[in-house]
């Protein structure tokens, strides 16, 4: 069965600008910019101004049962740049070991790396490669 036209919304808050030129979205907000292409989906984005309102209009027309969740996929990639450019983000990163002891170093507070992982080497199985 085919939907004839599926539609979602992301709205605009004040001090944000959003951009689209051909499925490439850009958001500019007081954090920074973004952008995304959404060119390998099949679907209307364009920004259109309703009752005062800006917002961004994402349709796809004559899609089918398996395209029709891809709307809202777009929608919510496009709601979380707004959110990233307006509130920021905060990523936590954890580190755990099931059997192996691993040793973690932080290099630059901006940007963490992982310097070195190491094994424990001291195995006594007869097929390790480390005997």
């Amino acid at each position: 069965m085919r939907y004839l036209l599926t539609k979602e919304e992301v709205k605009i808050p004040e001090g944000v600008e959003v951009t689209v030129k051909a499925r490439v979205v850009t958001v500019k907000g007081p954090r920074g910019k973004l952008e995304k292409s959404f060119k390998h989906v099949a679907v209307d984005i364009r920004v259109v101004t309703m009752k005062g309102e800006k917002m961004v209009v994402i349709e796809m027309w004559f899609g089918n049962y398996k395209n029709k969740p891809v709307v809202r996929s777009v929608a919510s990639a496009i709601q979380n740049m707004v959110d990233g450019v307006t509130k920021g983000h905060r990523c936590k990163m954890r580190a755990a070991f099931a059997h192996f002891p691993i040793t973690l170093t932080v290099l630059n507070l901006s940007l963490i790396h992982i310097c070195r992982c190491r094994r424990l080497l001291t195995c006594r199985s007869r097929w390790s490669p480390y005997h």
